[in-house]
């Protein structure tokens, strides 16, 4: 048998050609090698996915801090706003009720005088005190049963009582004003008075109701006081429709064009009084907004009873 040494590739050959067969000196099967290289990529994408969400994460954060910063801001300017509305309204009827205390002018006299048999019973105003405060004072109108209780005051336009109020104060109040096309003396025809309708219920806000019958039959009368006299006006109609200078007209060229005016007016009236056109010789319209749709207004039409003339002023006035 021939000597393990002395074959080729024997022994010697053959413990030189081991390492060559092995596997990877790691231990590792072949291919193994390409795992440690897909797991990092992996980890890197993983990680990229990560820090994109916590950055969106953040971004969302603050957009969401943004929009509830705005939100509280919005909050507060609307409570100011709030605040600074409910303020003027309890400014604007302090303010009224400090001028009917000074005018003398009491609930009680109002309905006296509105019900008085007496011809010669007067609304009783303090006209020096009141004029003291505003020198454009012209009258006082009062309605029994109502808020309305106020000096009128009248200028040179439609404007400036819209929001100063009696006493030169600004404000949503404004004051109730004749319009500076009637004559303040009522000489003419048609008498035209504006107030506010707030919301409130305060100023010339009641008119709006007269569109309906019920109130209308329910309030008849309203008080118109001068320094010369008080009128005692009844209602004939009441109707809302959009603004119009035909409201204001004042200017009549004959009787007969102011009893087709009345005429007409009465035909817009949703509640209304039976009386012929004919007999309305002074007729008084009291104008204010009336909310049903924009820039609509409100008009209450009376005519007077007949003026009676004011006395000398007493020194206390009715009370009620």
């Amino acid at each position: 048998m021939a000597n393990r040494r002395d074959m080729p590739g024997g022994a010697h050959s053959g413990r030189h050609s081991a390492p060559d067969a092995q596997a990877p000196q790691s231990g590792r099967r072949p291919g193994a090698s390409a795992q440690p290289a897909s797991h990092d990529a992996g980890a890197d994408v993983s990680a990229e996915a990560v820090t994109q969400r916590a950055h969106r994460r953040r971004k969302n954060r603050r957009v969401s801090n943004i929009l509830l910063v705005i939100g509280i801001g919005l909050l507060v300017l609307a409570g100011l706003g709030f605040g600074y509305i409910w303020y003027q309204y309890h400014e604007g009827k302090t303010h009224y009720a400090t001028i009917q205390e000074t005018s003398g002018v009491t609930e009680g006299a109002v309905r006296q005088v509105a019900s008085s048999s007496d011809a010669s019973d007067t609304l009783d105003v303090n006209w020096d005190a009141l004029r003291a405060i505003n020198s454009d004072l012209v009258g006082w109108i009062a309605i029994p049963d109502t808020v309305v209780n106020y000096p009128v005051v009248q200028t040179t336009d439609n404007s400036r009582y819209l929001t100063e109020a009696f006493d030169s104060s600004s404000g949503i109040y404004g004051a109730v004003f004749m319009d500076c096309d009637s004559k303040a003396d009522l000489s003419d025809f048609h008498t035209v008075i504006y107030g506010h309708h707030l919301r409130n219920g305060q100023m010339f806000a009641c008119l709006a109701n007269y569109t309906d019958q019920s109130y209308f039959d329910e309030h008849p009368t309203i008080i118109y006081a001068t320094p010369q006299a008080t009128h005692r006006l009844t209602v004939i109609g009441a109707y809302a429709e959009q603004a119009n200078d035909d409201m204001r007209t004042t200017t009549f060229s004959s009787a007969q064009s102011r009893t087709a005016y009345v005429q007409e007016q009465l035909g817009k009236c949703s509640a209304k009084a039976d009386v012929q056109p004919s007999q309305v010789t002074h007729l008084f319209s009291l104008i204010t907004c009336s909310y049903n749709t924009n820039d609509e207004r409100t008009v209450v039409l009376c005519y007077e009873q007949g003026p009676v003339a004011a006395p000398a002023r007493a020194s206390v006035a009715a009370t009620g």
